[in-house]
């Protein structure tokens, strides 16, 4: 599971993952936008659901900026499966 997660995210975030500048390779922090995109939603929403704790996603601050972390957000998917 691990290989195709690779290969997935390799294709889906291209650019965006191979320039970020993250020691910690097996579990990368996104920004927002990217975190929005993985998750086949808009920025705000993300946004909407950590100002109301609608959606447990960890948010981390860097900064004054909002990251996810990768793990966190296949999480959130995972517990959403419909068998």
């Amino acid at each position: 599971m691990a290989n195709a997660m690779s290969g997935l995210l390799f294709l889906f975030f291209n650019q965006e993952l191979s320039t970020m500048a993250h020691k910690n390779t097996l579990n990368p922090l996104l920004n927002r936008k990217q975190a929005a995109r993985y998750l086949g939603v808009s920025p705000g929403t993300l946004a909407v659901w950590d100002c109301t704790k609608q959606k447990h996603l960890n948010p981390i601050l860097v900064g004054k900026l909002v990251h996810y972390r990768l793990a966190d957000l296949d999480q959130f998917l995972d517990q959403r499966l419909v068998d």
